[in-house]
């Protein structure tokens, strides 16, 4: 199959296809005398699965590191399990900012404004 194929069994443009090349999360297509890119099954399936890996929150880096893995033919699951229990400590980290965060802003939204001198808001500058 060409780019614009591949590119739309798997919802992603062809120019993030060429960027992933580029970066080598995908390998360098067969090309036709034309030039025009050849891709196949696995391609698909390497797509589906760092789309799938971004919706966890994985970044490129990362997902490269378990793409790496499956090429040398050793099983990156457990790379992948690293991963996300990394992920969900930051996840939670995270939660753990926002609830105080969320707590500032209720107290600020309580407290009554002052004019002071030359104040922008005194709800937050004070």
């Amino acid at each position: 199959m060409n780019i614009g194929e591949l590119a739309r069994r798997v919802a992603v443009r062809p120019s993030a296809i060429r960027y992933y090349e580029k970066r080598g999360l995908l390998k360098r297509p067969a090309r036709l005398p034309n030039q025009y890119r050849v891709y196949d099954d696995r391609d698909v399936r390497t797509l589906r699965f760092m789309r799938r890996a971004q919706v966890y929150g994985m970044a490129l880096s990362e997902i490269i590191q378990v793409l790496e893995l499956d090429r040398a033919g050793m099983m990156p699951c457990q790379r992948t399990r690293r991963i996300a229990k990394e992920h969900v400590k930051q996840i939670e980290i995270q939660i753990r900012e926002l609830g105080s965060l969320k707590k500032a802003l209720q107290s600020l939204v309580k407290r009554r404004p002052a004019r002071r001198g030359h104040a922008v808001c005194s709800l937050i500058e004070s």
